[in-house]
């Protein structure tokens, strides 16, 4: 049987083919990374030092024209322990959409894939024993009706695939949704939205004699506005999940995100929503655009659970100042798994030129967890500084620190850690 390793590469593959009919943007890079730490495995017990090697390899395409378009950003990184606290280990991540205008105006087929690493568990150390493949697929079809001059309804059928590699949560599902949009004027539409979803995992495993499986109902009312420099969308509605055995869950269900562009170069986003969902759709949502939240704040299951956030982001892109800050609140309650938690976050980001060869790069992020099930709380930092100085327009060499740890009122997940590292980077193409 083909991995998913393997499957994911050969849908960026053909992402690339489809889009060499018309002219589009493609780059590689390639590296390699020498890190010391003086605590490989983020245990306060036993702390080894270890110094780990790192080669990496990145390609990125893109396709804007035609009536194919997408984008594609994959990466494989090897990372051998010389002192062999962990085995060697590759990690391959992917990130692609595709959308093909089969009838324009009419019939558009989209294409989502996600390949990429997850914590098995949240709440412990990241370290290569805590850590497993996860992959998100998603292939969906828009069938557009001009009903009117300013009604429009499309139908859009599903069908979504998730792999974890460790864990026991596959699963797959099926969608149909419609959309009825009515244009209210040049700034502002409404919507009426329905969507029917049944998920089926590969093992129904049973918590609580309740199953996994389980069938998604949503009705919801919406609204978009564009402003010059602003959007606004909204959604309010009601969602009602059925499961083959046990107890269900209902409730209203909506969001609202705001996006406004201060200037050409930089945006604020806020999201707030309450959704009723499962781990999958977070982790599919979040990877596509992860303004909506981070995954690495949501424990993967195969329960149903009530997701409540809150996130603003600010990016800013200049021609020589780049930041980025964030702050994440949010609030995950499961239908009857124990791993309802409370997760406040923030955390920023700057690169600054210092001469005209090298630039300063400095982030840090904190992270507070409540586990109200044991309960517990865990405080988590990181703090990451970089030197990056161009040695030719293409070849770039690195240098940095990075302080990281955890206080926890559990023993055992407490941890601190220094690492100290050095690369060099290829940038190919033009």
């Amino acid at each position: 049987m083909i991995s998913y390793k393997v499957k994911s590469v050969l849908l960026v593959l053909a992402v690339c083919v489809s889009s060499s009919a018309h002219a589009f943007r493609a780059g590689a890079t390639a590296g390699v990374n020498l890190e010391y730490t003086d605590n490989a495995a983020l245990d306060n017990t036993a702390e080894v030092d270890d110094v780990i090697a790192t080669a990496s390899l990145g390609v990125s395409i893109s396709e804007e024209n035609g009536p194919v378009t997408g984008n594609a950003d994959a990466s494989v990184r090897w990372l051998d322990y010389l002192d062999n606290t962990f085995n060697e280990e590759t990690y391959l991540r992917i990130g692609a959409d595709a959308a093909w205008e089969q009838i324009r105006n009419r019939l558009i087929w989209r294409l989502d894939e996600q390949f990429s690493q997850r914590s098995l568990n949240t709440l412990a150390a990241d370290t290569p024993s805590n850590t497993e493949d996860a992959n998100a697929f998603r292939l969906s079809a828009d069938a557009i009706f001009q009903l009117a001059d300013r009604h429009t309804l499309t139908i859009s059928p599903s069908f979504s695939d998730f792999y974890y590699e460790t864990s026991n949560n596959d699963n797959q599902q099926l969608g149909m949704a419609a959309v009825w949009a009515y244009l209210l004027n040049q700034t502002t539409s409404l919507s009426l939205n329905g969507q029917f979803t049944d998920v089926d995992y590969d093992s129904d495993t049973l918590i609580a004699n309740t199953s996994s499986d389980y069938e998604r109902t949503n009705i919801s009312l919406g609204m978009a506005v564009n402003r010059l420099r602003s959007r606004y969308d909204a959604t309010i509605g009601f969602t009602d999940v059925q499961r083959d055995m046990g107890a269900g869950l209902d409730g209203v269900t909506g969001s609202l995100t705001w996006v406004h562009n201060f200037t050409a170069r930089s945006t604020i986003t806020a999201h707030v929503s309450s959704d009723i969902t499962d781990s999958s759709n977070t982790f599919l949502s979040s990877s596509i655009n992860p303004d909506t939240g981070s995954i690495d704040n949501v424990q993967s299951s195969g329960d149903v659970l009530r997701d409540n956030k809150l996130r603003i982001t600010y990016q800013r892109e200049g021609a020589r100042v780049g930041a980025s800050a964030w702050t994440e609140l949010r609030d995950l309650n499961y239908s009857t798994a124990a791993l309802d938690r409370e997760v406040q976050e923030v955390g920023a980001r700057i690169s600054y030129p210092l001469t005209a060869l090298v630039t300063g790069i400095i982030g840090g992020s904190y992270t507070r967890t409540k586990d109200l099930v044991t309960p517990s709380t865990d405080k988590k930092f990181i703090v990451d500084g970089r030197l990056d100085y161009r040695l030719s327009r293409k070849l770039t060499a690195n240098a940095g620190l990075r302080v990281r740890g955890k206080d926890s009122s559990v023993v055992n997940r407490e941890y601190d850690e220094l690492s100290i590292y050095a690369g060099v980077g290829y940038r190919f193409g033009n």
